[in-house]
């Protein structure tokens, strides 16, 4: 009878999971140029994931702070931010940010933009200017 119920729970994975694709949410991973274009064009939230020295050393222009490894106050802060509107994320190199998408998608966000390669791929560009 335990074979039954392993399967029964698989299938319900599956269509848990997949019920939840069906939804309009999304997670769009971009690089700096289109990222910084979107987010002009949307007129979204940027946030800025990293620790406080981090984004009080230079962070890009506009951004709000909500450190993502203050999981108390990350919650609290995107409860009072509009889940319809785009939010666009970014960490010192995409993995913060790419779990932070991960979190406000559960948290019942639309629409995510992550900024690939985070902070560093910025900088990297905005020098080649």
């Amino acid at each position: 009878g335990r074979n039954i119920i392993v399967v029964g729970f698989f299938l319900y994975l599956v269509v848990f999971c997949f019920s939840f694709s069906l939804s309009s949410q999304e997670i769009i991973q971009l690089d700096v140029k289109p990222f910084l274009a979107e987010l002009c064009e949307q007129q979204g939230t940027l946030v800025d994931v990293r620790t406080t020295p981090e984004f009080n050393q230079e962070h890009i222009k506009n951004a709000i702070h909500i450190d993502f490894l203050q999981s108390a106050r990350f919650d609290q802060k995107f409860a009072e931010i509009d889940k319809s509107a785009p939010v666009f994320l970014y960490c010192a190199a995409g993995g913060r940010s790419n779990a932070a998408a991960q979190k406000l998608k559960n948290m019942g966000f639309l629409k995510i933009y992550d900024l690939k390669g985070g902070f560093s791929n910025y900088k990297k560009i905005q020098s080649k200017k």
